[in-house]
């Protein structure tokens, strides 16, 4: 994995279906990991992570194929956020997930975050925008036409969640301190807050996802080295992941061939 490259996964929970595919996810799960798993009382609940952790645990092993999968120690950072505790790697990631869809992005030594939201979710926006948009967001949203405030608030919410995971510090930043501009050039850190806006790159799409083709937004921070553009790769679908070296044989839980666009 090249340092300038970003490496992002989607998928569909309900995609894991076949007991084969389910049984390979739940292989590769921590003993702890386990635990949580069999405490979800809502099996949607429960799918979800499992698809999140074994969606992580399947991607670092892709990368780095001489680790198998069940192999990775996570550990908490000082606001909670997960990073990697063993193999030391370089490797950073973060993972997002909301009803039918999962996300992660990978990065190598770079802070990196990723929020996945429904694209026509019922949003309160006019309770909301109050607390969670600077003040040129807000203006620009009630200068826009009504019909276009719920995607146009939650552009700005899922870019602001991507942000503060990337910078680790969780709920510590009031949203309505960050600002966004959301228009052709793509999204950025508005230059009139945010004096190192050029550290950072951003990036935002709907992927459709299952059958009925049902939309998320999805949006990634990532804090540039030197300022050098990064190449983002997608991957849409589940990680495969080779076989490790040592004889020992890691399953491929993904439910086809994983398509890059």
């Amino acid at each position: 994995m090249h340092a300038d490259e970003v490496h992002v996964w989607y998928g569909a929970p309900s995609s894991i279906r076949s007991p084969e595919a389910l049984a390979a996810c739940h292989a590769v799960l921590s003993p702890d990991e386990r635990t949580r798993y069999a405490a979800f009382l809502r099996d949607g609940d429960g799918r979800a992570f499992l698809a999140a952790r074994s969606m992580l645990r399947f991607a670092l092993s892709g990368l780095v194929p001489g680790v198998p999968p069940h192999t990775w120690v996570f550990v908490r950072g000082p606001h909670g956020r997960p990073e990697i505790g063993a193999p030391a790697t370089g490797l950073r990631f973060n993972v997002s997930h909301t009803a039918g869809l999962v996300a992660l992005v990978v990065a190598r030594e770079l802070d990196c975050g990723i929020d996945v939201e429904r694209a026509r979710r019922a949003t309160d926006t006019a309770s909301l925008a109050g607390r969670a948009l600077a003040p040129r967001e807000a203006a620009r949203l009630a200068a826009a036409p009504r019909e276009q405030h719920g995607e146009l608030f939650l552009r700005h919410w899922t870019l602001k969640e991507a942000y503060t995971k990337a910078l680790g510090a969780g709920t510590l930043i009031p949203f309505g301190r960050i600002g966004f501009e959301t228009g052709a050039r793509g999204p950025r850190l508005d230059p009139a807050m945010h004096a190192d806006g050029a550290d950072w790159q951003f990036a935002q799409w709907s992927p459709a996802v299952g059958p009925a083709g049902e939309e998320f937004l999805l949006s990634l921070a990532l804090r540039r080295r030197d300022r050098r553009e990064l190449r983002i790769v997608r991957h849409s679908g589940w990680p495969t992941c080779p076989a490790p070296t040592g004889g020992e044989r890691c399953e491929d839980a993904s439910p086809g061939a994983v398509p890059q666009g």
